[in-house]
């Protein structure tokens, strides 16, 4: 007959007891990670109409290839697929859209860049309802790296993931 060591004995009855606390922490973080969802798409609940705004451009975004137009069409093309009513100009008395891509020049290696999309909008806060203020409620961001011909590809893959959060967010929110 073997002998187990004590240890091994006192780890099995662990893992069994314990089998039951793992799936209820999973269970948990799984009703967490969904509450943090529904939160996150919240400011996009009942969005019917936007304005987008590409913020200006910096000299060595444009001297790396990018271009404000064709950012604005990627951005119009993602959120009238979601039936979205779109504005090429920005209204303050309305939401709207804004990117930003910051970008840095590596010397002769290339380029590091963030893109950075926001839902801006007035806002009234409850302490005071006679002031307006303009307001992110909703924003995500991406990061990435290209060498000195990449730039506008590796922008524009950045772009597409970062709308395809806001495509996630938009269709939860407004699932119902």
């Amino acid at each position: 007959m073997a002998h187990w060591p004590a240890g091994w004995l006192l780890i099995g009855f662990l893992l069994i007891e314990t089998a039951p606390v793992f799936s209820q922490s999973d269970q948990a973080e799984r009703a967490f990670q969904r509450m943090a969802d529904n939160l996150r798409a919240r400011p996009l609940q009942g969005l019917t109409h936007c304005g987008l705004k590409v913020e200006d451009l910096s000299i060595e975004s444009i001297r790396g290839g990018l271009n404000e137009r064709t950012l604005q069409r990627e951005m119009a093309a993602t959120l009238s697929a979601l039936k979205l009513r779109t504005d090429d100009v920005p209204s303050l008395s309305g939401p709207f859209v804004s990117l930003n891509v910051s970008v840095t020049k590596l010397g002769r290696s290339g380029y590091t860049f963030v893109v950075l999309l926001e839902l801006r909008e007035l806002v009234t806060p409850e302490r005071d309802k006679e002031a307006l203020f303009l307001v992110t409620t909703w924003r995500q961001f991406g990061t990435g790296a290209a060498d000195n011909n990449g730039l506008p590809l590796k922008v524009a893959d950045t772009l597409a993931l970062v709308l395809e959060d806001f495509r996630r967010d938009y269709s939860l929110a407004n699932s119902q």
